[in-house]
């Protein structure tokens, strides 16, 4: 609980929590039975990079109406507005 707490990822009371705890303990029984020395903040770590790897296989598959609805509308504007920033310093430069 407190490596997750430290890792910056929700509350297992969420149900990303709970499936990234989940997640954990499966790495962290698996090391187990290979007789393998994992740490709580390592599987976290294991496992926020094996979520990272999967969404972003999901969104390479999308075409940009796609990503929008995936994303929701909220999110897809804030991205906008990062890529917006962005090319104005490259602008700039």
């Amino acid at each position: 609980e407190e490596a997750m707490k430290e890792s910056g990822l929700p509350n297992s009371d969420t149900p990303l929590g709970t499936f990234i705890a989940r997640r954990v303990a499966d790495k962290m029984r698996l090391a187990y039975f290979q007789r393998q020395n994992l740490t709580p903040k390592q599987a976290i770590e294991s496992v926020k990079s094996d979520l990272k790897q999967i969404q972003s296989s999901w969104y390479d598959h999308l075409n940009e109406e796609d990503m929008v609805k995936e994303l929701g509308e909220k999110n897809a504007e804030k991205v906008k507005k990062y890529l917006d920033i962005f090319v104005i310093l490259l602008l700039e430069e």
